[in-house]
C-alpha cells in the first residue's frame, strides 16, 4: 500500500541553473514498501517516459526532474534542502 501527501505546485525562478527559466516545484511525502534503489529507478523511468534525455540535460532543457530528497532518515541532495522553495513546501507537509 502506498500512502502519499503532496504539496501544492510552486513556480519559481531557476536557482543555480545554466538557463534563466521558471520551474514548477512540488514535494510529496509518502511511505511504501520499496527499497531506495527501486524508488529511485522508478523516478528515473518516469523522467524518461516524459522525454528527459542526457542530451537535453547538457543543453539545460530539463523536461522533468524527480529526486528523492529523503529516504528513512537519510538526507539526500543536501544542496536542495537549502533552497527557499523546499523549506516553504516542507512546511506544507508538517
Amino acid at each position: 500500500m502506498v500512502n502519499i501527501q503532496p504539496t501544492r505546485i510552486l513556480d519559481n525562478e531557476s536557482v543555480d541553473f545554466i538557463k534563466e527559466c521558471i520551474f514548477s516545484n512540488a514535494l510529496v511525502k509518502g511511505k511504501c514498501a520499496l527499497e531506495f534503489e527501486e524508488i529511485n529507478n522508478k523516478l528515473k523511468e518516469i523522467e524518461t517516459k516524459f522525454g528527459r534525455t542526457k542530451a537535453d540535460d547538457a543543453k539545460g532543457n530539463i523536461v522533468l526532474d524527480l529526486d528523492l530528497l529523503k529516504y528513512d532518515n537519510i538526507i539526500l541532495h543536501e544542496r536542495d534542502w537549502k533552497k527557499g522553495y523546499i523549506n516553504v513546501l516542507l512546511e506544507e507537509l508538517r
